[in-house]
């Protein structure tokens, strides 16, 4: 309960009388009864611990509140402390303070000052190495004294202390926030293409995001893309390309994420993946054969995989049949690459492996090895991987081409055509695959195409050993048949992912550095049309004489890629040192 003083004029003294006749207001002051302030209690004057993590600018000093900011200590409760963050002098005093430079940080040395920036700039390149090779935040815990004894001569591995927190702390508030800010600001800065796919894998390209999605729809999947861009402050009409994989959710013509894409960018280019198709069109082809090809293959692998005895036993045999001593694959359904590499290594083990299976089946008689036997002793068999290893080799070929980190997108349809043309002539006659008709036209499955049985070409290792052979001829013929479904299969389902006749492809082989430098060449029109958010109308007429004036550039004979020219006509300048092609060639 408040306390009220109440307090009475003491009684006056003959002089204070005197005094006070006067002055009769001296009078009136001394019959005043004044009120005073709440007598705060002992309690309320202490300090309290939870007032210290609220007001980061106060203190405690023998008990009692004291704002270092202002120099002063304070009395009363919460509220008051409250008030006193309020006022306009304590406010100013607050940036005095953070704008203040400590005595000790004013008097270190030149010298300490390079240690501790050593320091910082070796935590800082360890966070992104750890980042980028995917390293785990544990190898901190004993990474400080492992340097400090591998380097002991070493003043920064000595101070190197930096744990697995102060590591993941770096990354997070420092390397990340920065490195997202840069590749914000590039991406407002220049058009810019994107590919989206689930991924389990890591990479070292620049990701601005990822995202877990519960449900994987198309609607889910473009509002995460522009909720993507809007979160980072880029503007999403500077996209111009869109790649991904063949999924109807993707790339659905209707409500798929490429149809919602064109509704907000109509000039966006849309290519499907590549390898991804490929791999699709050689899957569907190979499912024409017979099954017990890819059965084998499992058998082998499965046979093997959890026995090191059977795989020491195997290694025997490959020094007596003189085959490298290779491991054996496992043919995957999600890896591209998996089926011709797992062809390859078992011709390559054909021998070895039939020597071992005869053991096994002699010894044991065991069902899988006698299947394994059988179809490594048919001879069939041989033929049909043999000619699955050729063919395989040009698509997996062609598939490593694409994969490349310079960008191909100029001569995509160069190679794809090469490669599509050279298995069409493996089976369709030359007068029809050399004719003037498009190649988008030719339909690969049309039996009147097809050459006579007999000049189907199956490569040379399966047509040699075909030779080497006393099979039948109905045999033969039988084997033949079925390669030639599989080239009209794999052909067909190039056909229905890759449009030869799609004008931007067309378009984009202007580009290719064996022809930019020519005096001849096509105009730039039609690719600007194409794409007319990549430069603007007031520049054109820029483009077009820049485009012209690179017949008179006479680049190095090492230039082969695009990158490499782009990197050099950047760097080219005129006689007063202004840039020759700024509008032509942008970073």
């Amino acid at each position: 309960m408040d306390r009220f003083l109440i307090k009475k004029p003491a009684e006056p003294t003959p002089s204070t009388s005197r005094q006070s006749s006067s002055s009769s207001s001296e009078n009136e002051e001394q019959e005043r009864i004044t009120i005073q302030d709440p007598i705060p209690t002992a309690e309320s004057r202490k300090c309290r611990e939870e007032w210290l993590k609220e007001f980061t600018w106060l203190v405690n000093k023998n008990d009692k509140a004291y704002c270092k900011c202002c120099d002063k200590f304070l009395e009363g409760g919460r509220m008051h402390m409250k008030r006193h963050q309020t006022l306009n002098l304590h406010t100013k005093n607050v940036k005095k303070l953070k704008g203040a430079v400590s005595i000790e940080k004013c008097l270190i040395s030149e010298e300490k000052k390079k240690e501790l920036l050593q320091k910082k700039e070796a935590q800082l390149k360890m966070a992104i190495h750890l980042a980028e090779h995917n390293l785990s935040f544990a190898y901190m815990e004993h990474a400080n004294q492992f340097y400090s004894h591998l380097f002991p001569d070493s003043q920064i591995a000595a101070n190197f202390n930096c744990s697995r927190s102060k590591m993941t702390q770096l990354i997070k508030t420092k390397i990340a926030p920065y490195v997202r800010e840069n590749l914000s600001k590039k991406l407002n800065s220049c058009s810019f293409s994107i590919i989206i796919d689930e991924t389990t894998d890591i990479s070292t390209k620049k990701i601005i995001g990822s995202s877990e999605l519960e449900v994987a729809t198309s609607e889910k999947i473009f509002s995460v893309i522009c909720e993507l861009f809007k979160d980072n402050q880029v503007n999403i009409n500077n996209l111009m390309g869109f790649a991904s994989d063949n999924a109807s959710v993707m790339m659905g013509d209707i409500k798929g994420v490429k149809a919602r894409l064109l509704e907000i960018i109509p000039n966006l280019f849309v290519m499907p993946c590549i390898s991804h198709s490929l791999h699709l069109c050689a899957s569907k082809a190979c499912k024409v054969l017979p099954s017990d090809l890819e059965k084998l293959c499992h058998e082998i692998y499965n046979y093997f995989a959890h026995s090191a005895k059977r795989q020491k036993v195997l290694q025997e045999f490959q020094v007596f049949a003189n085959t490298q001593p290779h491991q054996l694959l496992r043919p995957s359904q999600t890896r591209w690459l998996s089926l011709h590499m797992v062809v390859e290594r078992i011709c390559e083990q054909w021998q070895a492996l039939t020597l071992y299976f005869q053991g096994e089946v002699l010894d044991d008689n065991i069902i899988n090895a006698t299947f394994i036997l059988d179809c490594l002793n048919n001879p069939v068999f041989k033929v049909y991987f043999k000619f699955l290893k050729y063919i395989l080799t040009l698509i997996t070929r062609l598939n490593t081409f694409f994969q490349s980190e310079s960008p191909k997108f100029h001569v995509f349809l160069e190679n794809i055509t090469s490669i599509y043309k050279t298995i069409l002539k493996f089976y369709i006659k030359p007068e029809i695959v050399n004719s003037k008709i498009p190649l988008s036209r030719i339909n690969p499955a049309n039996p009147d195409y097809y050459l006579q049985l007999q000049n189907i070409y199956l490569g040379i290792e399966a047509e040699q050993f075909i030779t080497s052979l006393t099979l039948d001829q109905v045999s033969i013929n039988s084997i033949k048949v079925k390669c030639l479904d599989f080239y009209s299969k794999l052909c067909s389902e190039i056909r229905n992912r890759v449009d030869f006749s799609d004008e931007t492809l067309n378009m984009l082989q202007i580009l290719n550095p064996k022809t930019i430098f020519l005096e001849e060449k096509p105009s730039l029109a039609s690719l600007v049309t194409r794409f007319p958010n990549v430069i603007k109308n007031e520049n054109l007429l820029d483009l077009d004489l820049e485009w012209r004036q690179l017949s008179n550039v006479k680049p190095p004979t090492d230039i082969n890629n695009i990158e490499e020219v782009i990197n050099y006509l950047n760097k080219a300048k005129n006689g007063v040192g202004e840039l020759l092609f700024p509008n032509l060639f942008k970073e």
